[in-house]
C-alpha cells in the first residue's frame, strides 16, 4: 500500500514538467512568430531595393509569421486552463 502514493506524487511531478514543456514551445512559437510578421518586408529602408521582397513575398512571410503566433498562444492557453 505504500506504492500507491509514491506513483501519485511521480504523476503530479510528471504532468508539472509537461505543462512548463508546453508553455516554453508555445512561447518560442510566439516569439519566433512576432519575429517573422515583423521581418516579413525584408527592406533597408529604400537604400537595396533590389533585394527586398515582393509583395506577394511579404504576405506569404507575414501569414507564416502571424499563424506562429496564433499556434503559440493557442499553445499557452489550452496549456494554462
Amino acid at each position: 500500500m505504500t506504492a500507491a502514493p509514491n506513483e501519485a506524487i511521480l504523476y503530479i511531478t510528471v504532468r508539472k514538467e509537461g505543462k512548463q514543456m508546453k508553455t516554453a514551445i508555445g512561447s518560442i512559437l510566439l516569439m519566433v512568430g512576432l519575429m517573422v510578421a515583423a521581418g516579413s518586408a525584408g527592406d533597408c529602408d529604400g537604400k537595396c531595393m533590389e533585394y527586398a521582397n515582393s509583395l506577394s513575398e511579404m504576405l506569404l512571410t507575414a501569414a507564416a509569421g502571424l499563424a506562429l503566433v496564433a499556434a503559440g498562444g493557442l499553445t499557452i492557453l489550452a496549456d494554462n486552463r
